[in-house]
């Protein structure tokens, strides 16, 4: 036996709408959502029938469709199933189309009674009520937005507390705060130490280039000889090139006085060492005097009268250090 009931319930589901020949015009309609006054209450579905609706074959060839038969052998199996239903609601029975509901009558009148579980929904969403606000006496109505069917339960809002989004952002804001004064604070720092090393560095002498010293050939020196006579300086100076000019004639002008000059300064003891070797290796009488552990002074001895001291030094930087000897 064909389920002529089976096919309304199908056919009214996919087109929310199915004429019935000889019942009527069954219309799947959804309820909005309600609020119950506790609860908000999710939206449902249910069928109602209207009995005047356009005559339509569309049933008759869904069926014709699924059975593989003809739309007159169709279209007679629903004649049937409408004539069978009357004389069913006219003993006061009912009539099921499977999933969807029953064809009932109340008070004389063809009725349709949704199947409860057609009407099934997500769990009502609870209501937070909130302390009433009192405007100008009038009590201000609620006003309830109706959520989708999946829209997830909001969370509730307590007054005066600050959301975890605006926390952590003020969390964040306070974290650069401190990554700029660090970079500050350094920045200063670094300025402070540049100020006091360029100031230091100014108020120091600075030292004879030890590489070139070390790498040209050095002269062999013989101090002066108090005499009337003047001697000739064939020697090299400390730079490489041969000597153009003569040691002044050194007159005995008074009695002779012993002194130490400094030649070289060096703040490690190899360099210092390194270089007595190699003017010792020319002749030169020179020592090394180690004033404290970071000054070492190359010095040479010198007999001269107080009036010769001068021309003697010129002649000790012309042919030993360019830049400078002192008296020890």
């Amino acid at each position: 036996m064909m389920e002529v009931a089976k096919y309304i319930g199908l056919f009214l589901l996919k087109n929310k709408t199915c004429y019935i020949h000889g019942l009527g015009n069954l219309e799947l309609k959804r309820k909005p959502a309600m609020y119950d006054g506790s609860a908000l209450l999710a939206p449902s579905y249910e069928v109602n029938v209207v009995p005047v609706g356009t005559v339509d074959e569309s049933l008759a060839n869904f069926i014709a469709t699924n059975e593989q038969i003809s739309i007159s052998k169709a279209s007679a199996a629903l004649k049937d199933f409408s004539t069978q239903t009357k004389a069913k609601i006219a003993a006061g029975r009912y009539v099921t189309i499977p999933s969807i509901g029953k064809f009932a009558e109340t008070n004389g009148k063809l009725q349709f009674i949704t199947d409860p579980y057609l009407q099934y929904a997500l769990p009502a969403i609870a209501i937070q009520r909130s302390p009433a606000r009192r405007v100008d006496n009038t009590t201000a109505k609620p006003i309830v937005q109706t959520p989708s069917p999946a829209a997830p339960a909001m969370p509730s809002y307590t007054p005066g507390a600050v959301p975890e989004e605006e926390t952590e952002g003020v969390r964040l804001n306070w974290g650069r705060i401190l990554l700029v004064g660090i970079i500050l604070a350094a920045t200063i720092a670094l300025a402070v130490f540049g100020y006091r090393y360029m100031k230091g560095k100014r108020g120091t002498v600075p030292a004879a280039d030890t590489t070139t010293l070390q790498t040209t050939v050095q002269p062999q020196y013989t101090p002066p000889v108090v005499a009337d006579t003047v001697q000739t300086d064939t020697s090299l100076i400390d730079n490489g090139e041969p000597a153009t000019g003569t040691i002044p004639a050194t007159v005995n002008k008074g009695p002779l006085v012993n002194f130490r000059v400094i030649l070289n300064v060096y703040d490690e003891r190899p360099k210092a060492e390194k270089r007595l070797q190699r003017l010792r290796s020319y002749g030169n009488k020179v020592d090394m005097i180690a004033e404290d552990s970071t000054t070492f002074f190359i010095v040479m001895p010198v007999s001269a009268s107080t009036s010769d001291t001068s021309r003697i030094l010129d002649s000790l930087q012309r042919n030993f250090n360019p830049d400078g000897v002192s008296i020890y």
